[in-house]
């Protein structure tokens, strides 16, 4: 993620409730506002595809 991403924009914490999206490869509940993103290990290749389209999304909002 870092090398897509320039860093000034993409900070990684392990703080959920700082996050503004929340990346999991489990379904947990989480109480928080952040939008979370559901990584599925079965279909890796769509997932990656996806998430770095909500990011880039995220970014131009």
């Amino acid at each position: 993620m870092k090398n897509l991403f320039n860093e000034q924009f993409l900070h990684i914490t392990e703080t959920p409730e700082k996050a503004d999206l929340i990346i999991t490869d489990e379904f947990e509940i989480f109480q928080q506002n952040a939008e979370i993103f559901y990584l599925d290990p079965h279909d890796e290749n769509e997932s990656w595809s996806k998430l770095i389209n909500l990011i880039k999304k995220m970014y131009l909002n």
